[in-house]
């Protein structure tokens, strides 16, 4: 151990009904270093930092900080030691205030007999907080109201808010725009300047080369290696990860898009959200939608789906007007979608892979007293777990226990066996791993060849770029513009997403 060690793991093992989650882990963090974690999905990253967090109890294995081996049966305990987490998934209590949120379980009291909360005092020191990170935001408004990258830096003031000695950020950056990024790099710099220890966990590769010290690398729990930023590259980092080299994450080689009409918009509109959105999917054919964080893309998937109702505008199906006015009608016209955020939106969390996969396609097998075929249930499950590739101990596990590459393999294969023409995917690669993109995209290439059509909004601009056939780009509600493949670079894109 050196003698800037913070946290050192020794030896932590970790396993659940049927996986081995981690398998004798030993690692060190150092005082005021920003240490990356990466690894595919299930490779114990997330299953090692709530052993380290208090969410998790290690089936062996020691953890000491500052030289003082502690034991954590729950999160407040290592709160006490120091060590905070921000969730990928974000935690935020939504009628509370931003203030209110900030100081959430260490609120501050007025002096006197009756337990009020000094709302005056926790306002006043939040300004102060958001002040020092650089931002600018209304600390009496109410957190509902936020957008989901404003939200995330709430989470970030609230663990600087508690004097952490560790800091766990889990995808930091999945809701943020790239201003907002820059801001976040900025803060973590000052907290790293104060020797505040950041364990970082991302697949972007640019923002660990950017802004890491060291990073260490697990594959199927175990240890890899660790390295220090300076002295690799991403290929090698890539190649530890998943134990080969991956030469191409995208593959449109194959790709023959036809001029057959899928869907098309006419002037879709919501009243001050956006306007006038006019676009054809063709058969075969991945669109993409690109923009900056609030250029609105989400509300126009949510509107063609029949989540959100539009104002005025039209939508053909193969050439026919349709009105859309839910998801089930959505879903007659063999639309399916994929939502940005999988866990709110997208699925059961405390159900079955089984019940996960089969949930939109179950009137469609029931028999005449309305009892839905349970062999066609289990085989249709069997096969998609087999086709998509989606790791799991069985087809009755539990998928909030899944990882987050194969949770999203199992909202995909839904609509899959659900016999979708359409599929509307929202970031639908976001927060997995490098090769379950690369095993994302060949699914959905197959899908495009086998005569569909995929509207895919992304934020990751490689991404749109090798994937898309077309990129039609967006700004606050508008189309700005629309690029072929052949044509798109990343600054086009951003000069129609930024400039006038």
């Amino acid at each position: 151990m050196s003698n800037n060690c913070v946290l050192s793991l020794s030896n932590i093992s970790k396993s659940f009904p049927g996986v081995k989650a981690l398998s004798n882990v030993s690692l060190d963090f150092r005082k005021g270093e920003v240490h990356a974690i990466v690894g595919e999905n299930g490779a114990g990253k997330s299953t090692l930092m709530k052993i380290v967090s208090g969410v998790y109890i290690p089936d062996s294995g020691t953890i000491t900080i500052d030289n003082e081996e502690v034991s954590f049966k729950k999160p407040r305990e290592a709160l006490e030691k120091g060590v905070s987490i921000i969730h990928q998934e974000l935690n935020i209590a939504k009628d509370l205030t931003v203030a209110e949120n900030i100081y959430l379980g260490e609120e501050i009291r007025l002096k006197g007999f009756l337990p009020l909360i000094d709302r005056k005092r926790m306002e006043q020191l939040s300004e102060n907080i958001l002040e020092k990170m650089g931002v600018k935001m209304d600390i009496r408004r109410v957190s509902d109201e936020l957008t989901a990258s404003e939200q995330q830096l709430i989470e970030i003031a609230k663990v600087i808010n508690r004097n952490s000695k560790i800091i766990i950020m889990d995808e930091p950056t999945s809701s943020l725009s790239e201003a907002e990024i820059q801001v976040l790099f900025k803060i973590i710099d000052q907290l790293k300047r104060q020797g505040i220890t950041i364990i970082y966990i991302s697949h972007r590769m640019k923002e660990i080369f950017e802004i890491c010290d060291r990073v260490t690398i697990l594959r199927d729990g175990n240890l890899i290696k660790t390295m220090n930023i300076k002295d690799t590259n991403e290929k090698e980092v890539v190649a530890n990860m998943i134990g080969r080299t991956i030469t191409s994450y995208y593959d449109k080689t194959t790709r023959h898009t036809q001029k057959n009409e899928m869907l098309r918009v006419e002037d879709l509109t919501i009243d001050g959200v956006f306007e006038n959105i006019s676009f054809t999917l063709y058969e075969g054919e991945i669109l993409g939608l690109s923009g900056l964080v609030g250029s609105k893309r989400t509300d126009v998937l949510e509107c063609i789906f029949g989540v959100r109702k539009p104002d005025k505008g039209k939508v053909f199906i193969r050439g026919e007007e349709v009105t859309i006015r839910n998801p089930r009608e959505a879903h007659a016209y063999k639309i399916g979608f994929v939502t940005e955020d999988r866990r709110r939106t997208g699925l059961m969390l405390d159900q079955s892979v089984l019940a996960n996969l089969v949930l939109p396609s179950l009137n469609h097998h029931k028999n005449r007293i309305g009892i839905v075929d349970s062999k066609w249930e289990g085989q249709t499950t069997k096969d998609y777990i087999e086709k998509i590739g989606i790791k799991t101990p069985g087809t009755f596990s539990i998928i909030r226990n899944l990882s987050g590459g194969n949770q999203q393999k199992v909202i995909l294969s839904r609509w899959l066996a659900a016999n979708s023409d359409i599929l509307l995917l929202d970031e639908p690669t976001r927060g997995i791993d490098v090769n379950s993109k690369a095993e994302f995209y060949k699914i959905m290439n197959t899908f495009v060849s086998n005569g569909g059509g995929i509207i895919m909004v992304s934020s990751e601009m490689p991404e749109i770029l090798g994937v898309a056939d077309r990129i039609i780009v967006m700004r606050e509600g508008k189309m700005k513009g629309e690029l072929d493949s052949e044509n798109a670079t990343e600054l086009k894109i951003i000069e129609l997403a930024s400039f006038d």
